[in-house]
Parts: C-alpha cells; sequence; structure tokens
C-alpha cells in the first residue's frame, strides 16, 4: 500500500462496508469493514466479478452506489461482469456474452441511479 503523506485528500473515499448475515448456523461475512480510499490518478480501471452475487438486494445496492460513486467521481473505468440484468441499467455500454463470445453491445441513453434498481 502507498503511503500518501505527501498528496491531497483522496477524491473518493467509504469507509467500513460491512455485511453479516445467518445462513443456518453459520455467520457469512458478505462484507467485512471494506475502506476505499483513492487518490488522483491512482486507478484507471476497477474489475469487478459478481460483486453484488452473494449479497441480500439492499447491500448490494450499497456496493453498486459506491461503484457508481467511485465512476462518477474519479473517472475510472468501471466493468461488472454479473449475472443480474438489473444492474445493466445502471451503465453507460452493456456487452453480452454467449457461450464465451460477444453476442451483443448497446448503450443506454440514460444511467440508472443504483438506488432505484431492484431484483
Amino acid at each position: 500500500m502507498a503511503c500518501h503523506a505527501d498528496r491531497t485528500a483522496p477524491v473518493f473515499q467509504t469507509k467500513g462496508l460491512t455485511k453479516t448475515y445467518r445462513q443456518g448456523d453459520v455467520e457469512v461475512h458478505a462484507l467485512r469493514g471494506v475502506d476505499i480510499s483513492l487518490y488522483p490518478g491512482e486507478l484507471v480501471v476497477m474489475l469487478c466479478d459478481e460483486p453484488t452475487g452473494a449479497l441480500d438486494s439492499a447491500t448490494g445496492i450499497l456496493v453498486l452506489a459506491a461503484l457508481e460513486r467511485a465512476n462518477r467521481e474519479t473517472g475510472t473505468t468501471t466493468v461488472i461482469i454479473t449475472h443480474n440484468a438489473s444492474i445493466a441499467n445502471m451503465a453507460d455500454r452493456v456487452i453480452t456474452l454467449s457461450d464465451g463470445v460477444i453476442s451483443g453491445e448497446h448503450r443506454n441513453s440514460e444511467r440508472q441511479d443504483p438506488n432505484t434498481l431492484s431484483w
């Protein structure tokens, strides 16, 4: 982890993303105190493989809102890989794969706010 003592404040910061739930007798930690701090020029591409896959919808929306905010405020390219078709509505561009091959591509005229998504 790089030291940022010589830089200004982060351009994006979120702290303590945590989600714990019980599945039968097992306590599951989907997220545990995740802190994100992005500094100018530090991040170019963010790859997110099924970021909501093991989460309840309320926590999934929190994660998507944090990703959307990081994208908006820092200008990063954010790639979300998911089976959840609802998430595609918050994207600028959607690329669909079938059997490992690109089977479709479209651009949304408007990005849906992650807080309005449901699944």
